[in-house]
């Protein structure tokens, strides 16, 4: 999933090029270099991690992924040549317009010598990935932060406000990068350089136009048709398998696979042997509905530890998913079968309203229907000042209700681990280097921007970017990369993609019921166990394991120990923190009543953090601040491998 790395100024001689791009090449690629997929110059660098660049006198291309094109003679030229011929041409006709006529998973890089301009674009969904700056007048960009960093101009300072938004989400949402110099494109964004000057617009707007003419039936039918094209578009060459989890959207893709295959689908799966997590008796269950051929894989505590330094390693900047190592280790299964390419089921969620989030807001956009004057004289008065209204299970929960109702959206459907007590957290001088309201002003700048025709449609569209671009499908396609298979999102198809902007909000979620449309589509292909299952993926049992006495637990204890060297928290929230892990019983009883101490004050959206993700990401991030201290710390450079071609390379 990396893509492409390099650099073009505008000020002259870049020195010692050759090293400079092999540096950043290395960083991509993790020492799997190709130098005939490398090409430097006195002004620029481009290096793709698969296919050669087009490259001539004045102008230099490269277009990473599985594009299509919506131009017929730029769809032949690509068949013919390469996407990347296709991507220069593209741009002499069309400048930046070309995007109009470009799809599906790509990130991109045009670099204009003869008129010092640069492009840089990523797909609409924001399945690949770029981040880049400006450093003295030269441009450097790469499909990682580690990549941009290796460049000699660059250093790879760690940004504070980078560790408290990871800290808020788990995850760095873009456009912000763990690194101080750098920031990444959003989905649908693209980057135009200009005589030293960068300009970064969307190329790509959702229009959500509720189609209420046509039938639910035909809109049924309709969805299977296109469903079923995506797929096939997915399909090249390749084995292929698919992951399966016994949720709606996998299991979707499972069934559509082996219909347009017309054989049993390859499908795999990951379980637990703990109680309330192990999901695999769902996924056996569409296993047999579709005769598929599938396995499965139960992980334990040890190989959790084994892992998590390794995941946290590999991703260019701190990432505390914790389902991501179960993905790796599921991608790792279809890996020792031969399957060469997953299909995986992220998307319908986000499409097509499938988060219990979007059900509560409805619940909470209840309140506004009592008038205002009632609202403000009548019921907050009451529930706000009776007298033994904290001590009364009832007070308590309508005020919570109502807080959550009147909180500022769309923070409150969000579960931010930080969004109280963070002096108690932080350490002042940390805090005093940030800005701790940031991400949730990120949260309502996006939302704000987003044209839903509805509200729910709105909260979708902001999804698409955090808990799609940001999160789901860095940790699908990151760990498909370190499994060493490539992976495909049919749901995301952008033919399916703008059919769920067509359909009415009131049939996504009708009344309380989740994904209402999309379990209707399919209540005669899936089986009814599917169907009304309830969400929950590949999700770690880390807060059961935390109780046991493993090495997983003493990995825990071992990383935020390691935390107090660092300069972010308070020495006292971390030894608490410690102090509930190692004790023993239930960690509700331990770790739940350290953080209840200094985190989870009940919040006014009635939100309660997760002690067990909490702990894990801390670990995650101490883990891979050790990896980047390592690496940095490291040569980039061994055996040259680009040298040898530098006198053809000059003459470009």
């Amino acid at each position: 999933m990396s893509g492409i790395c390099g650099w073009f100024t505008v000020r002259g001689y870049a020195p010692d090029p050759a090293r400079a791009l092999e540096r950043m090449a290395r960083r991509l690629s993790r020492d799997r270099v190709n130098p005939l997929h490398a090409n430097w110059g006195s002004r620029a660098g481009l290096y793709a991690e698969s296919g050669r660049p087009y490259i001539d006198n004045t102008l230099w291309a490269s277009l990473h992924g599985t594009p299509n094109w919506s131009s017929t003679e730029l769809t032949t030229l690509a068949n013919a040549t390469t996407h990347s011929r296709a991507l220069a041409l593209a741009y002499q006709r069309y400048g930046s317009d070309l995007l109009k006529y470009l799809h599906g998973p790509f990130v991109l890089a045009v670099l204009d010598l003869a008129e010092g301009k640069g492009l840089l674009a990523i797909d609409r969904m924001g399945i690949y990935r770029l981040c880049y700056t400006v450093v003295e007048g030269t441009l450097v960009f790469g499909s990682t932060a580690t990549s941009v960093a290796a460049h000699p101009a660059l250093t790879s300072t760690i940004d504070s406000q980078a560790v408290f938004d990871y800290l808020y989400f788990h995850m760095i949402p873009s456009p912000r990068v763990i690194f101080k110099e750098q920031q990444c494109l959003p989905p649908a964004h693209a980057l135009e350089f200009c005589a030293g000057t960068t300009k970064c617009a969307p190329y790509w707007k959702p229009s959500f136009t509720s189609d209420r003419k046509t039938s639910v039936d035909e809109l049924s039918s309709n969805l299977n048709t296109l469903l079923r094209n995506a797929v096939r578009r997915c399909l090249p060459d390749q084995n292929t398998g698919c992951f399966l989890s016994g949720g709606v959207d996998s299991s979707t893709v499972a069934g559509v696979l082996t219909e347009v295959n017309k054989a049993p689908a390859r499908t795999y799966t990951i379980g637990f042997d703990v109680e309330g997590y192990d999901e695999t008796r769902f996924a056996r269950i569409v296993a047999e509905h579709f005769h598929t051929r599938h396995r499965e894989y139960h992980i334990t505590p040890t190989e959790v530890t084994t892992a998590a330094p390794e995941v946290a390693a590999f991703y260019d900047e701190p990432f505390g998913n914790p389902s991501a190592v179960a993905v790796y280790y599921c991608a790792s299964l279809a890996k020792t079968d031969g399957i060469e390419l997953l299909l995986a089921g992220d998307g319908g969620d986000e499409l097509f309203a499938g988060h219990v989030r979007y059900a509560r807001q409805r619940l909470l956009d209840a309140y506004f229907v009592v008038p205002s004057y009632v609202r403000r004289q009548l019921v907050e008065p009451l529930i706000y000042r009776f007298p033994w209204g904290a001590r009364t299970v009832l007070f308590r929960k309508a005020r919570s209700y109502v807080r959550g109702a009147t909180a500022p959206v769309p923070g409150q459907l969000y579960n931010p681990l930080l969004d109280a007590g963070t002096g108690d957290v932080f350490r002042p001088e940390f805090l005093q280097t940030l800005s701790p309201h940031s991400p949730a002003e990120l949260l309502a700048q996006t939302y704000s921007r987003s044209e839903g025709d509805d509200p729910l449609n709105r909260f979708l569209c902001l999804d698409w970017k955090f808990t799609l671009a940001d999160d789901d499908l860095r940790k699908v396609g990151g760990m498909c990369e370190r499994a060493g298979v490539a992976v495909r999102f049919p749901l995301l198809d952008e033919e399916v993609v703008e059919f769920s902007t067509r359909i009415p909000a009131a049939l996504k979620l009708k009344g309380l019921t989740l994904r209402y449309f999309f379990k209707r589509a399919m209540r005669d292909f899936l089986p009814d166990a599917t169907l009304t299952k309830l969400k929950h993926g590949f999700g770690l049992p880390f807060d059961v394991w935390l109780t046991e006495k493993t090495v997983l637990r003493e990995l825990a204890l071992d990383s935020i120990n390691d935390l107090r060297q660092r300069d972010y928290f308070r020495p006292a929230f971390l030894e608490t923190l410690m102090d509930g892990i190692a004790a023993e019983g239930s960690p509700r009883n331990g770790i739940w009543t350290a953080v209840v101490q200094y985190l989870i004050q009940q919040q006014a959206s009635g939100h309660q953090g997760s002690s067990a993700e909490l702990t894990w990401t801390l670990m995650m991030l101490e883990l891979w601040l050790r990896a980047h201290e390592t690496r940095s710390s490291e040569s980039v450079v061994g055996t040259p491998l680009f040298l040898d071609l530098e006198s053809r390379h000059q003459s470009a």
